[in-house]
């Protein structure tokens, strides 16, 4: 799989997101835990999907108009129309794998 783009910490590649997700109520998909700072959609053609089970690991995102992902520390990124998946960086050590925290 190929990366549409990358902002920040987060990943979005461009590909079908898992159907077992389901629509979150906000548009951010990543949310700082040490700064407060979160990459989130503007406009109203975006849905951000979540995997209610795991939502630090399911991410999905549907785009039907031109829109930007935004973030208090990084220049907005345009996203053309489609359906994309949401990864977050991740870090390896011998005890276990973890989020990056931004």
């Amino acid at each position: 799989m190929k990366i549409y783009a990358r902002h920040g910490d987060v990943a979005f590649i461009k590909a079908k997101p898992d159907k077992k997700l389901t629509k979150k109520q906000d548009k951010k998909v990543a949310l700082g835990e040490v700064t407060g700072h979160s990459h989130q959609f503007k406009g109203d053609g975006v849905t951000v999907l979540i995997d209610k089970v795991n939502p630090d690991w399911g991410l999905g995102l549907i785009v039907e108009s031109p829109s930007e992902i935004t973030h208090e520390e990084h220049n907005p990124i345009p996203f053309e129309p489609g359906e994309y998946i949401v990864r977050h960086q991740r870090t390896f050590s011998d005890i276990g794998i973890f989020k990056i925290l931004d």
